[in-house]
């Protein structure tokens, strides 16, 4: 599944990525799929996209969004999907991610697209569909050429997208650093207003852990936005991570060693939770909840009523049936689970240690 959602790119910015981040030989095959999977989406994208702004328009988001932050691997898809069982939240499809110029969910490349795509995340077995919510950046990834989620393709460049794309860290030029910004404020109020737009819900519901870092660029475009912060036990959080890249490793276009791959998640790890550690205070006063994951698997009714009552979201009653009905289903799922030799959990503390002694988090050593 991972290629094709480059390939909802256009040709052009295709080009350009391979151009900034580089190609090596072995995966010219890979790129030129790609190039031609795009290529093939080339007509529908023009007619959708000017279908698409017309109605756009004159369109305003009249409601504030809810956000869930949190660290890759921290529980933040799992609250998402329970979420996004109230009828009163609109969310980014999956088909939005895979063709985010679309102008309906009823597009006719639907059909050839519910055929490519597996049953399951490779990454956890958490079940999925064109109609699943799924993260921003998934479509941001495919608008231009700063996402984060390019990282995933391009791993030697990983730090240089995170800080750029992320942090909107661009050390070459001021400039460039404020035309990136402004990029990424015009195309994610254009996601947003999108989901909101398709799905005619009042409330956009945003689970995207690149956001973590962006707390306030998003209170500059939603002053008034609600956050829930999930965090998980950092033990389990980077072997979780590490397996995330390791499994995207048959989409990308140059490789990286597990050294450099171990390093990179350490780093980005810490740059992100320190960010939003600065930056929660600029949240106003009962907008934000944090929510321990492992309480969430324990008592997942129980801390979801907390997060409603926390932040003053109405209609609970109405949408509890829907969420007790999806966490009942949930019941049998199988979560990975990871052994951590003695010397990696000291390594971790090493570098994550603001957060483990924070949250007050233990490691299971090795018998």
């Amino acid at each position: 599944m991972g290629l094709h959602f480059l390939s909802g790119s256009s040709t052009r910015n295709l080009v350009n990525l391979f151009s900034t981040y580089g190609l090596e030989m072995p995966y010219i095959p890979r790129a030129a799929l790609a190039t031609a999977i795009s290529a093939s989406f080339a007509p529908s994208r023009f007619v959708d996209r000017i279908q698409l702004l017309k109605k756009l328009e004159s369109f305003e988001i009249a409601e504030s969004p809810l956000f869930i932050v949190g660290h890759w691997r921290s529980g933040t898809t799992h609250l998402h999907n329970i979420l996004s069982q109230d009828p009163q939240f609109a969310f980014v499809s999956l088909f939005q991610c895979f063709i985010p110029y679309a102008p309906s969910e009823y597009n006719l490349l639907r059909t050839l697209l519910a055929y490519l795509i597996p049953e399951t995340r490779g990454i956890d077995n958490v079940k999925i569909s064109l109609s699943s919510p799924q993260e921003e950046d998934f479509a941001l990834s495919n608008l231009s050429d700063c996402s984060h989620y390019h990282a995933f393709f391009f791993p030697k460049k990983r730090r240089r997208i995170f800080e750029k794309c992320v942090l909107f860290e661009d050390h070459s030029s001021e400039i460039l650093h404020s035309t990136e910004k402004a990029k990424w404020v015009e195309n994610y109020a254009y996601v947003v207003k999108r989901a909101l737009l398709n799905s005619n819900k009042p409330i956009f519901l945003s689970k995207d852990p690149t956001n973590t870092a962006r707390i306030n660029y998003l209170l500059g475009l939603f002053p008034n936005a609600k956050f829930v912060h999930i965090y998980r036990n950092p033990y389990d959080v980077f072997p979780s991570t590490r397996n995330l890249y390791l499994k995207f490793q048959p989409y990308v276009f140059h490789r990286i060693d597990r050294q450099r791959l171990e390093e990179d998640v350490f780093y980005m790890y810490e740059r992100m939770m320190k960010r939003f550690l600065d930056e929660q205070s600029l949240i106003p006063v009962g907008n934000l909840v944090h929510l321990r994951y492992e309480d969430l698997v324990k008592s997942p009714l129980q801390e979801v009523e907390r997060v409603y009552q926390s932040l003053q979201i109405p209609g609970f009653e109405t949408a509890f049936p829907r969420i007790s009905q999806y966490i009942s289903q949930q019941k049998n799922y199988e979560k990975n689970r990871y052994t951590v030799p003695n010397s990696e959990l000291d390594r971790i503390y090493r570098h994550w240690h603001f957060t483990i002694d924070r949250w007050q988090y233990t490691a299971s050593p090795m018998p």
